[in-house]
């Protein structure tokens, strides 16, 4: 109905629009004297524009432009340049244009161009028409793709469901074999941290050439070879991600710099620099064009690729903004949609970021993500966000740093002798014993929680499994180091629903070095596997992570145990999977070791 009504007012604007100008021919017939004089010279009548337009001396005699133009010509050679009406002398340089207030324009001509215009109007009538069909015709084609892609989602679900066998819970895991061995350097503590390219199948590995040349060597898990080696910062990475969209590699240095590299160019396409050490990032899994950076001043900034001048957005658990905490050294992003498509079961899940400090893991679910697209500077972000930390205010000096990535430094300064972090250095509010700390911002909601960990070393995310995976000290620096599996609910977003306490894993003898454990589903089943170094042992246990029959409680076995001979220990490890293969990789300080699943 819409459409017809625009239709019809269209139809009336034409009309209106032709009676005005058949106004303005009337007028024009009373002004006929005045516009359709005739030259003097050939007798035709004169035009407001074009060759013949009217055109004057400089005795004030009216001819056409071209004839006044070829009688002066004529008359010059023989120095007789006359006006042809009053005799004066005259040249070719006294020749004026006239301007009529009415042009003349031939009738035949003018009848033609309006039947062209009536012609032009109707077309576009025709084309409206046909624009607003397809334009119908788009949007249905549009809710009949997204109504497939929720059945082609629901139909994956179930076919997960049916491949997998209940059976399965007590099957053998494919044991990890050496395959190779790659050496970063001849030096000690060269390497730290590895992030995977699942798209291009390459292992990027943190090298440190110098102490102020620190970059990342590329290695492909298909060919087995390096693939470049990339000089990006000034001190130390301490965490790198890839950005598979965008073929972005991030990386997060202790030189108070974020670099972002593009894998394709081959170069250093922007540097952005922070107010603290980086400890840690992570990119968006809901817009690939936003990442997060974790900070030592316990602060997390939101960056987008489009604007990297300021931060989007600043989260913290500090309630006040003059209160520092302690490094962000973990951060994963963690999509509802993608929850849900491995984890059908939840009723209900958030986005949001997963990350730990050395003294509490938070989770911070999105409540308004800071946009672009709406123009809204980024001002108007940190006026509307209570932040916790004053971006102008210049970084502190006294920060820790975990040089060689070992506890016992920590122990030396900012741990005391109950591997507690010395509250004076770090500016830390005084504590109220309590196990969770909920702040709200506009953007975010945090909630940060502590299960009477001293000293949290790392953390890990399964998408498949819905678990993270805790490593933590406790009591002196030489303590056993403790791993422990949760479960996240996202049950009304409640810390007892949210944190399910499923597994601890106590690891062998004394752990005196940062080490990170990773979690993993084997391939089209449901058996979780959980990662983690033994530093005294120089080994990697790997454990299966069950439930009893009233999935009430955790049962986890020791089903393989892979020495690392004397290379030193293992300082991180993670399992990258290319089509149906599953690759253990495990980085020391100066080598990686690559085992494959038989």
């Amino acid at each position: 109905m819409s459409l017809e009504c625009e239709i019809f007012q269209q139809e009336k604007n034409i009309k209106k629009k032709e009676e005005k100008d058949n106004e303005e021919e009337k007028e024009e017939d009373q002004y006929t004297d005045e516009i359709t004089e005739d030259c003097i010279i050939c007798f035709r009548p004169l035009n407001s524009t074009g060759e013949h337009q009217i055109s004057s001396l400089k005795c004030g005699h009216v001819f056409g432009k071209c004839c006044i133009k070829e009688w002066l010509n004529t008359k010059h050679k023989d120095n007789q340049t006359r006006c042809p009406i009053c005799g004066k002398f005259a040249s070719i340089k006294e020749i004026y244009p006239v301007y009529s207030k009415y042009m003349i324009i031939d009738e035949k001509e003018l009848e033609k161009e309006k039947e062209d215009y009536k012609a032009v109007k109707r077309q576009k009538l025709e084309t409206q028409k046909e624009y607003n069909s397809v334009i119908e015709s788009y949007n249905n084609i549009l809710q009949e793709v997204k109504d497939t892609k929720i059945a082609i989602q629901s139909y994956e679900s179930q076919l997960r469901k049916l491949r997998w066998n209940p059976q399965q819970q007590n099957y053998l895991m494919k044991k990890f074999s050496l395959i190779s061995t790659w050496k970063i350097s001849n030096k000690r503590n060269i390497s730290k941290v590895f992030t995977f390219n699942n798209k291009d199948n390459i292992i990027y590995v943190t090298k440190s050439k110098s102490i102020d040349e620190h970059g990342v060597l590329g290695i492909n898990l298909e060919t087995n070879m390096a693939v470049d080696y990339i000089n990006l910062h000034k001190r130390q990475i301490k965490d790198l991600k890839y950005n598979t969209y965008k073929d972005i590699l991030l990386t997060a240095s202790m030189d108070r710099t974020v670099k972002l590299y593009s894998a394709n160019k081959k170069n250093i396409i922007s540097s952005v620099n922070v107010d603290s050490p980086s400890w840690s990032c992570c990119w968006s899994k809901k817009d690939e064009n936003k990442f997060f950076v974790g900070l030592s001043n316990n602060q997390i900034n939101t960056y987008d690729l489009r604007q990297l001048n300021k931060p989007l957005d600043i989260i913290s658990s500090s309630n006040e903004s003059h209160i520092k905490g302690k490094p962000v050294h973990s951060l994963f992003y963690i999509s509802k949609q993608e929850t849900k498509t491995f984890n059908s079961q939840l009723s209900e899940c958030y986005d949001g970021i997963l990350g730990a400090s050395l003294d509490e893991i938070f989770f911070c679910k999105r409540n308004h993500q800071p946009s672009l697209v709406d123009n809204t500077p980024s001002d108007t972000f940190f006026e509307n966000t209570n932040l916790h930390a004053n971006p102008n205010e210049p970084p502190t000096s006294n920060i820790p740093s975990y040089r060689d990535n070992s506890l016992s430094d920590i122990a030396s300064s900012p741990l005391d002798g109950k591997g507690n972090m010395n509250s004076d250095q770090y500016h830390l509010p005084s504590s109220d014993n309590t196990k969770f700390l909920t702040t709200s911002n506009k953007n975010y909601s945090f909630l940060s929680w502590n299960e009477e960990h001293t000293s949290i070393t790392s953390l890990n995310y399964d998408i498949h499994s819905n678990q993270c995976i805790v490593t933590s000290r406790k009591g002196t620096p030489i303590a056993n180091k403790f791993a422990t599996v949760y479960t996240i609910g996202y049950l009304n977003y409640d810390p007892d629903s949210l944190f399910k306490k499923r597994h601890s894993i106590v690891a062998r003898n004394e752990q005196n070095l940062i080490t990170k454990a990773a979690l993993y589903t084997q391939l089209n089943t449901d058996n979780c596997y959980a990662i983690v170094s033994d530093v005294h042992a120089k080994s990697i246990c790997i454990w299966q992570i069950s439930w009893n029959d009233e999935n009430s409680l955790g049962v986890h076995s020791l089903c393989q145990e892979i020495q690392s001979y004397e290379e030193g220990p293992i300082l991180d490890v993670d399992v990258c999977t290319i089509k149906d293969s599953n690759y253990l990789c495990a980085l020391n300080e100066n080598k990686l070791f690559i085992h494959q699943s038989n």
